[in-house]
């Protein structure tokens, strides 16, 4: 499991019942907002909104066509820009926690253990699809459980990575 929370991110890892792993990333969606914040010259605040509501974590998934409005700071006027942008600063972040992951699971060799695939939990996990991992050729599921669903229920996303393409497929299961 893996929870993308605010300030940190935490690492799971249950084998036949139990909890054999735990690890602490210094990363999470905060690093995203203030990424966004610094990137578009806007209030936290805002960047937070943007991230939320029209985020995404993969660029190539986002039309270069979607646009928002972002408010500047010391009394600018507000612009548009695309969402295509906004997921160009979100990517690398979450790559970056997620190459952090990797290293993780690969330097406590405990990647066997991970046959089902992941499940992406917490806030920034709503700027799914995160399909960054794995880059090996192999397909994993991730299963994202997010708040605002009813408890009990997931979004499962297959993916498969073959060289550098990404497909994906999201069919809904409750």
């Amino acid at each position: 499991m893996v929870d993308i929370g605010g300030g940190t991110t935490d690492l799971a890892i249950f084998y036949e019942g139990s909890v054999r792993h735990t690890a602490v990333i210094g990363l999470g969606g905060a690093n995203v907002t203030k990424d966004l914040a610094m990137g578009l010259r806007t209030p936290v605040e805002r960047a937070e909104q943007l991230k939320l509501q029209s985020g995404c974590a993969l660029t190539s998934m986002v039309s270069p066509k979607e646009v928002v409005q972002v408010p500047s700071v010391g009394g600018r006027m507000d612009r548009e820009v695309s969402r295509h942008m906004l997921a160009m600063m979100i990517e690398p972040r979450i790559e970056e926690i997620f190459e952090l992951g990797k290293k993780e699971i690969r330097t406590n060799h405990i990647a066997d253990l991970l046959g089902a695939g992941l499940v992406l939990t917490g806030g920034a996990s709503s700027l799914l699809p995160v399909v960054l991992l794995p880059r090996d050729g192999r397909s994993m599921c991730f299963a994202t459980s997010h708040s605002a669903r009813p408890p009990g229920s997931f979004r499962i996303t297959f993916v498969t990575i073959e060289s550098s393409c990404v497909r994906t497929s999201m069919p809904r299961a409750t």
